[in-house]
């Protein structure tokens, strides 16, 4: 007998009725923090060169290398510093979170339209389509996404059509192993089976009875799934292959200040900081959603 039942009052002739009191949600405030710092950085990479002190990739070589106003030496003029050609690393740094909060965000697009088509299909026909397209799945698997990044861009060039593609074909094998695992469940539910015998063809199961039961699960990996696809995108800016300059992303300003370390580490660690912030907010974020999403979850706080 829980606790619950212990409490609840009992009258003489009258059945026992326990009532369970119904248990608020309490957000931390580390969520709330996430919310603030993903909303920022949304806020800024909307609004762009219209809120940049300064073009991009304007150079000033009589400014080279300054470090944060708040440090010796630095200026007001320029609040985080500037790098090597004296350009304003406030003014990249918010047009590179627009470019890596797009491309990763982009890249999950992809990923979950693909994944979830792989799923459903798999999921609902079995049989040699499952096992087709979960070979492709294995396969993929087999990749290092490195490697796989490095081949397309190579073959279609370096763009950030091309890149948001390398990110979502990079990730999309989660969406698919998520959905086809809600499918195979959902497939044999009475509701489905009603369906079918009222003639609904196959389109119309999987569109209107199957897809809707994926969509929770859906967003709770795509939350998930942005920090690596931001993560992708910086390291693939990073090593080149990725967002061209003079265009900055986080990863192609971490990469520029690798020479600069002893004489100006803040060229290297503004947009590193950035890049370390912005993730883990995203993550926490996805854990939360996680958490409010799975209906097993009778826990008051979240974690």
């Amino acid at each position: 007998m829980t606790e619950s039942a212990i409490a609840a009052p009992r009258t003489a002739g009258a059945s026992a009725v326990v009532v369970r009191p119904r248990r608020r949600r309490h957000v931390e405030w580390t969520v709330w923090m996430a919310f603030v710092v993903v909303l920022a950085a949304l806020a800024t990479a909307i609004l762009g060169d219209a809120i940049a002190p300064y073009p991009y990739s304007s150079v000033s070589l009589t400014q080279r290398l300054l470090p944060p106003m708040i440090l010796a030496g630095g200026s007001g003029a320029h609040v985080l510093g500037t790098d090597a050609l004296g350009r304003d690393l406030l003014s990249r740094l918010i047009v590179g979170l627009r470019v890596s909060l797009l491309a990763g965000f982009g890249g999950v697009l992809v990923a979950a339209a693909l994944g979830t088509t792989v799923g459903l299909l798999s999921g609902y026909f079995r049989g040699w389509v499952e096992n087709v397209l979960m070979m492709v799945a294995d396969v993929k698997l087999a990749l290092p996404g490195i490697l796989l990044a490095i081949g397309v861009i190579a073959v279609l060039g370096s763009s950030s059509g091309v890149l948001v593609v390398v990110i979502g074909l990079g990730i999309w094998v989660g969406f698919a192993r998520v959905v086809r695992s809600v499918v195979i469940r959902v497939r044999n539910e009475e509701f489905v089976m009603a369906a079918r015998s009222i003639g609904a063809g196959d389109r119309d199961i999987i569109v209107r009875h199957l897809l809707p039961n994926c969509v929770t699960p859906i967003i709770v990996l795509a939350t998930l799934e942005v920090p690596t696809a931001i993560t992708l995108e910086a390291s693939l800016s990073f090593l080149g292959i990725g967002i061209q300059p003079p265009t900055p992303s986080l990863g192609n300003m971490i990469a520029d200040g690798r020479g600069y370390l002893d004489l100006n580490p803040w060229q290297t660690l503004v947009p590193a900081l950035g890049l370390i912030i912005l993730t883990l907010s995203v993550s926490r974020i996805g854990d939360w959603l996680t958490t409010i999403l799975d209906p097993a979850s009778e826990t008051g706080t979240i974690h």
